[in-house]
């Protein structure tokens, strides 16, 4: 099951967006063979804030280290 999270855009309207945290952190292996098994990394790993685009408007979604630990 995913993870989803709303979060408002700083676009001028601030459309609230759904964002799917298991895909925002996943990790695109290529190898050949078994796919490793996913899960979400360890937030210390992850480099934030992370920017999204707004589905709505030109703005951007920004996810912030405190928005992820409210969402784990």
């Amino acid at each position: 099951m995913s993870r989803k999270i709303k979060v408002r855009c700083n676009g001028p309207e601030r459309h609230i967006n759904e964002i799917d945290l298991e895909r925002l952190f996943q990790t695109t292996f290529v190898v050949r063979g078994d796919n490793p098994a996913t899960r979400l990394p360890n937030l210390d790993d992850v480099e934030f804030p992370l920017y999204e685009d707004c589905r709505y408007c030109a703005g951007q979604v920004i996810i912030t280290r405190e928005i992820a630990e409210q969402a784990r």
